[in-house]
C-alpha cells in the first residue's frame, strides 16, 4: 500500500497599532495502535445459537443495537445505545445462557456510517500509503482502522476528522494467498488443493484450495475464492494440484469448472467484480462435493478428514476460535477472531464481508499463499468432531490474517444453503 497559519492580534484601544504574528503550528498527534483482542474459552452450541440470535437482532436493528460479543462457555455480552430499550427484545432466547447488557455511546448504525466514510477515502484513493482496512467493534462502540507501521500521517489526519469514533490497530498490507490434499478425489473435501488449468489443459497456474460445498436450486457446488477464479480468467478449469502434465489426469481429480465469481480481472491481477459487495468467493460446479474437511497438519501423503455439522451464515464473535485448512499449510487452529465486520484493501481492490484473525499466542503461524479458497471453521461442543462452517480463507499480511464470511454468500443469493452431516 502502497499544515503555518497567520495570527492578528488586536492590542487595546489605546495602542496606536496591530501587529502580526507567524505562529509555528505543531503537527497533529499521531495515534498509536492498540493491542488485538485474547481468546475467550469456547463456547457451547446454546451460547453460539443465542449469538447468532442477538446477532441478527443487531443487523435488523442497527439504531438500538451496538454489538454483542460471546464471553465465555454460558456467557454473552450486549451492546447497546443509552436509551435503547433492548433487554425485552433479549429475554428468553435460551434458558442456561447468561446475558449481560452493557451501554455504548454510539449504535451499531453509527459506527457502520463511519466505517462507510473511511472505506470511501480509501476507495477513492486517499491514504493508501498506509490505511489498508477498517472495521466496528461493537462491544466497545467504536471503529477500527488497520494500517502499517509507515501510517502516521495518515493515521493523524483520520483522528482530527473522527476523533473518538475510531482506534487503530497495526498490520501489514494483506496480500491474496493463492500460491493426501494434493490429490484429492470426487466427492471432493475442504482444504483439498487444486491447480488451475485453460480449457484446453495446456497451461496452468497454482495454487489454491477448497471450503465448502453449497446447493442453490438443487445443483451443487463447491466455495473457494473468487481471486483464483476472477471473471477474466483463461484458467477456469480445477484439477488435483498433483499432477502438473498436460496429460489429463483421471476424471476423478476434476474439481469442476468455475462457475461463478465475484472477482474480476486476471489471476494475480484483480478487478473489482462484485466482491465490494458480497466478498471474495467463487462457486465450482461440475464435480461431486462432500461436507468433510480435511484436518491433518500434513500437505501431502494420507490425510483424515472431519465432518461438516453445522453453518453459520451471521457475523461472528469477536474472540471466537476458528481453524483454517488448505492446501499449503494444512490444519491450523488455536486462531481467532480480532474483527468480525473488516473491509480492506487488497491488492488494488476493496473487498467486504471479512473478518479477521489472527493467532492466540500471537504468532505468525497462519495460512499461507495457496491457501486461499479454504476452509475456515469451528468446533461444535455438543458434537465432537463435528465442525461449524465459517467462511474462505482470503488474505494474510503473515501474521494476521482474513477470511470472507458465509454471510457474503447469502446475501447474493438468499436461496444458497449448505448441506452437513
Amino acid at each position: 500500500m502502497r499544515f503555518t497559519r497567520t495570527m492578528v492580534i488586536a492590542v487595546s484601544a489605546a495602542a496606536v497599532f496591530t501587529s502580526t504574528a507567524t505562529a509555528a503550528v505543531a503537527a497533529p498527534a499521531v495515534p498509536a495502535f492498540e493491542p488485538f483482542g485474547t481468546l475467550v474459552a469456547q463456547s457451547s452450541d446454546e451460547t453460539q445459537e443465542a449469538y447468532e440470535k442477538i446477532a441478527l437482532m443487531v443487523e435488523q436493528n442497527p439504531d438500538q443495537f451496538t454489538g454483542a460479543r460471546i464471553d465465555g462457555p454460558n456467557t454473552i455480552t450486549v451492546t447497546a445505545p443509552h436509551g435503547a430499550d433492548v433487554s425485552s427484545r433479549i429475554a428468553g432466547l435460551r434458558s442456561g445462557v447468561g446475558v449481560t447488557v452493557q451501554r455504548t455511546v454510539r449504535s451499531y448504525a453509527q459506527l457502520q456510517g463511519t466505517k462507510e466514510k473511511i472505506g470511501a477515502l480509501i476507495r477513492g484513493g486517499a491514504h493508501r500509503d498506509g490505511i489498508v482496512g477498517v472495521g466496528v467493534d461493537g462491544t466497545r462502540g467504536v471503529t477500527t482502522v488497520y494500517a502499517t507501521g509507515e501510517s502516521g500521517k495518515a493515521r493523524a489526519s483520520l483522528k482530527q476528522r473522527f476523533g473518538d469514533a475510531i482506534v487503530f490497530r497495526q498490520v501489514s498490507a494483506p496480500q491474496f494467498v493463492e500460491a493426501d490434499r494434493n490429490r484429492d478425489t470426487a466427492a471432493h473435501f475442504g482444504g483439498a488443493g487444486y491447480s488451475m488449468w485453460n480449457d484446453r489443459h495446456t497451461a496452468v497456474r497454482p495454487y489454491c484450495s477448497t471450503a465448502f460445498p453449497v446447493v442453490l436450486r438443487g445443483v451443487y457446488y463447491m466455495l473457494t475464492a473468487g481471486h483464483c477464479l476472477p471473471a477474466a480468467t483463461s484458467f477456469p478449469d480445477a484439477w488435483a494440484t498433483a499432477f502438473t502434465s498436460t496429460t489429463l489426469p483421471p476424471v476423478s481429480y476434476y474439481f469442476g469448472t468455475r462457475s461463478t465469481t465475484t472477482m474480476g480481472g486476471q489471476f494475480g491481477a484483480p478487478a473489482d467484480g462484485t466482491q465490494d459487495v458480497y466478498g471474495d468467493w467463487a462457486l465450482l460446479s461440475g464435480s461431486t462435493y462432500a461436507a468433510y474437511v480435511y484436518n491433518c497438519a500434513n500437505v501431502t501423503g494420507s490425510c483424515t478428514a472431519v465432518p461438516v455439522g453445522a453453518a453459520s451464515w451471521t457475523t461472528p464473535s469477536v474472540n471466537a476460535g476458528v481453524c483454517t485448512s488448505g492446501r499449503t499449510t494444512g490444519q491450523i487452529c488455536r486462531q481467532h477472531v480480532v474483527d468480525a465486520t473488516a473491509d480492506a484493501w487488497i491488492e488494488g481492490v476493496y473487498v467486504r464481508h471479512l473478518a479477521m484473525f489472527t493467532r492466540d499466542d500471537g504468532g505468525c503461524d497462519t495460512v499461507r499463499r495457496g491457501d486461499s479458497g479454504g476452509a475456515v471453521y469451528q468446533g461444535m461442543s455438543t458434537r465432537p468432531g463435528y465442525q461449524r462452517a465459517l467462511g474462505i480463507v482470503t488474505a494474510t499480511d503473515y501474521c494476521t490474517s482474513w477470511y470472507t464470511k458465509l454471510s457474503g454468500v447469502r446475501a447474493w443469493n438468499s436461496a444458497v444453503w449448505m448441506p452437513t452431516l
